[in-house]
């Protein structure tokens, strides 16, 4: 149960941050989406990942 708590916000996170960056990719260049991508979108639920590790 405490795993949802954590979990839902991560990936709703993750769903908005990349429609956000494929509509950046669309408008600029989808160059500039992945790079918005790879900084927004995996960065945060991969220090996630490293913490849950490191505290477990």
């Amino acid at each position: 149960m405490g795993a949802g708590i954590i979990w839902a916000p991560v990936v709703l996170y993750v769903v908005l941050m990349g429609a956000f960056c494929a509509l950046v990719g669309a408008k600029t260049s989808p160059r500039m989406g992945w790079t918005m991508a790879a900084g927004l979108v995996l960065l945060p639920p991969a220090l996630l990942i490293g913490a849950l590790l490191a505290a477990g």
